[in-house]
Parts: structure tokens; C-alpha cells; sequence
């Protein structure tokens, strides 16, 4: 039996298309599940036979992608972040780019009585990220990965280490650090609020192989919703007027450290109170969508911040 309390997550960042290093210095990745697999597409002969069977069924394509689900914390998934960015820390500000960022993820089960399984899957990219935060629960998100196949083996690569994850703490939506601002005033009676993106990203088919000929980037889209007790018509009003707000989400603990996601030009794209029963709050939610801003320069910007010792 392969226990999945056993299984271990590990990547290596490359250094381009194709290059999983010699010796990698594996990462291992703080993943609540989830985890890469292969896709193996088949197509049926149509051809017409007197007993109605089917004559051949062959293999067409091969492909690998899944989700790494987390609880987020501090400095655990900067390098994630970084590729869903497609782009490279500037000291402590990530902005989105166009840089190609590829890295091994290798799983690992445990079968027992000494035998592993490992899964290697090459030339990995981050296509979409989310974090989702709710009263009295921890911060959870997932990043989308699209890979361009995967190698099955019964070792790992000779020469690999494991280096362990950092052990910051898991952030809480009770953090008295955390809060949003829309234009420079905290959002009151806020009770549930999600951030996503994506990278738009499509893998390139080719002739004579199962396997995609890399991928190629989309539009880099950012936004997300948020759900407040209606108790105010400063939302709904924000959204009517049709402008342009500016929205700073700040995450994280005083222990370890904060992020800051900062949208400086953030349209309100729709508002709607839900319709409850008796005995039930009204809300309210709202629909934001980044968009690019000339004096960031970017759409959206993530700062990381040390906590002050």
C-alpha cells in the first residue's frame, strides 16, 4: 500500500526549456495535496466493419498538468510566485513579465519495503494562481501547472539533494496584520475575499510526437471578488460611478513577514447583493479587475516584507 502522508514534493528551478541541471538541488514544496500527472489521449479507428467492432484504437497525445494546492506562508512560495509572474524578483517587488520560468517537480511515493516511485515532469510552468481567505480559517490557495511530459523512474536523478521547505508559520485570516484598502481607506465588514490570475497559457501541438512543443503565454489577467455585510452603499456606489479605484490586500503575520498585492488601477466590474432566506445576512459582492497602471508600470505588484524584529 502507498500511503500519501509519505509522498514528498519536490522542484528545481531550470535555467530554460529542456535544461533540468546536473546534480539539482531539489526544493521540497509545503503542498497540502494535489501534485502532477500525465494525460494520455487515445482516438478510435472509425473505420466501418461488418460486426460493428472497433478495429484499432491508437495513442494521439501526451501531456501533464495538475494543481499545487498550499496554505500560504511566508517565503514558502516565492519562486511560484515568481514564475506565475514571468518574471524575476526585484529584491523584494514582483511585477508581471514575459520571462520563460521552467522547473522540474519531481513526486516521490513511498511503496513500501524500500521501493519509491518517482515522477519526474520536465520543463513545468505556472499558468494560474489563487488565494482564498475566510473568517476563521487558514489562507489556502493553488497554482495551475502545465508540464510538457513526464518521465517515470525507479531512482531519483543521481547527484539530487532535498533541501527542506522554510518552517514560517501558515497564515490565518484572524492575522491582525491582514486588511484591504480601496483607495486608501480599510474595507469594513468584510467577510470573505479571493484573489486569481492567469497567464493564458496553450501548449503547442506538432506532427511526429505525443508530446507539446512547449507553451506559449497569453494575456496576463488578475482580479478577483470580495464579499462584505451590507451594511454600507460605499461599494456599490465605488462601482456605479464607473472609475478607476486603487486596492492594496496586505497578507501574512508579525512573526515571519507580509505580502502586499497592490492594483493602482482596479475597475469594480460588478456588484450584487445575494437574496437569503430568514434569518440570514444580506452581502454583498463584488467583482475586481486589475488593469495595467503607467506610473507602476504594471497591473499588479507584490511587495514582500520581513517582520521587524
Amino acid at each position: 500500500m502507498t500511503d500519501s502522508s509519505l509522498t514528498r514534493h519536490a522542484y528545481v528551478m531550470q535555467s530554460a526549456y529542456g535544461a533540468v541541471p546536473a546534480n539539482p538541488a531539489f526544493k521540497k514544496l509545503r503542498l497540502t495535496g494535489g501534485g502532477l500527472s500525465e494525460q494520455s489521449g487515445y482516438t478510435t479507428s472509425n473505420e466501418i466493419r461488418s460486426d460493428r467492432q472497433n478495429s484499432d484504437m491508437r495513442l494521439t497525445s501526451r501531456e501533464a498538468g495538475g494543481d499545487f494546492p498550499f496554505e500560504m506562508s511566508y517565503e514558502s512560495f516565492d519562486d511560484l510566485l515568481a514564475a506565475f509572474m514571468c518574471n524575476n524578483w526585484a529584491t523584494d517587488t514582483l511585477k508581471p513579465g514575459t520571462l520563460d520560468k521552467y522547473f522540474a517537480y519531481e513526486r516521490t511515493d513511498n511503496m513500501g519495503g524500500g521501493v519509491f516511485d518517482y515522477e519526474l515532469f520536465k520543463n513545468c510552468q505556472i499558468n494560474t494562481f489563487n488565494l482564498s481567505i475566510s473568517p476563521r480559517s487558514l489562507m489556502t490557495g493553488s497554482f495551475g501547472v502545465m508540464a510538457s511530459e513526464m518521465q517515470a523512474n525507479t531512482a531519483p536523478i543521481t547527484g539530487s539533494t532535498y533541501a527542506e521547505p522554510p518552517q514560517t508559520s501558515v497564515f490565518s485570516s484572524a492575522e491582525a496584520s491582514g486588511e484591504l484598502m480601496i483607495n486608501g481607506a480599510v474595507v469594513g465588514y468584510l467577510m470573505a475575499l479571493t484573489i486569481s490570475g492567469t497567464n493564458n497559457m496553450q501548449g503547442r501541438e506538432q506532427l511526429f510526437s505525443p508530446y507539446l512543443d512547449g507553451m506559449r503565454k497569453g494575456k496576463f489577467d488578475f482580479g478577483g471578488e470580495l464579499t462584505t455585510y451590507f451594511r454600507t452603499k460605499a461599494l456599490r456606489d465605488l462601482q456605479r460611478a464607473d472609475g478607476y479605484v486603487d486596492l492594496k490586500l496586505t497578507i501574512g503575520n508579525d512573526t515571519d513577514g507580509t505580502y502586499e498585492f497592490v492594483m493602482s488601477r482596479v475597475k469594480l466590474a460588478n456588484t450584487a447583493k445575494n437574496t437569503p432566506g430568514n434569518n440570514e445576512d444580506v452581502m454583498l459582492n463584488t467583482a475586481f479587475t486589475a488593469n495595467y497602471d503607467t506610473t507602476d508600470g504594471a497591473s499588479l505588484i507584490i511587495t514582500r516584507i520581513d517582520a521587524t524584529p
